[in-house]
């Protein structure tokens, strides 16, 4: 994948590197951090401990944004997940709602937005993609929609907290 990058972002740093070893990144600071496909695919721990560094990278107003492509709270993704998880026991890695404010309360961080993708995803069922599209727009005014897409991305930033009468973000 990062070969592919490379060949299509000619202006782009691509840095190859697991953190949690050697912070190549340690002491620099960015206004915006995107994690598509990682936390859901990694295991409980190293969610908790990725997200703790990549909050250390976070400028003071920077964002992090993140998705959770088989988001347990979805009625839709619930079929699935007692398929796979509770009947055949396969152990897809699902996670819910809940799951997503403790992991970043815990690192710190607020989520400040969710917006809804794949609100009427069903299973081995494609929807033509504008179809798809025009209702995930519609949802968008909606904000508890995000909560029971099937991917949504989660928007976040450090959490305000009132230090000698002010609010300072941590």
């Amino acid at each position: 994948m990062l070969d592919e990058a490379m060949k299509k972002l000619t202006r782009t740093r691509i840095i190859q590197a697991d953190l949690t070893k050697n912070n190549v990144l340690e002491g620099r600071k960015f206004n915006l951090i995107t994690a598509f496909r990682f936390f859901l695919n990694a295991e409980p721990e190293l969610r908790t401990e990725a997200l703790h560094i990549l909050v250390s990278l976070l400028s003071q107003d920077g964002y992090i944004v993140f998705n959770n492509h088989r988001n347990r709270t979805s009625p839709l993704i619930w079929p699935r997940y007692l398929y796979h998880n509770k009947i055949i026991k396969s152990k897809v890695q699902f996670m819910s709602h809940s799951e997503i404010k403790e992991l970043t309360r815990e690192a710190g961080i607020e989520i400040i937005r969710i917006y809804p993708v794949g609100l009427l995803s069903l299973p081995r069922v494609k929807p033509p993609k504008k179809l798809s599209c025009n209702i995930d727009n519609m949802a968008m005014k909606f904000r508890f929609s995000g909560i029971y897409s099937e991917s949504p991305v989660i928007v976040c930033r450090r959490r305000l907290e009132i230090s000698n009468n002010r609010y300072i973000r941590r």
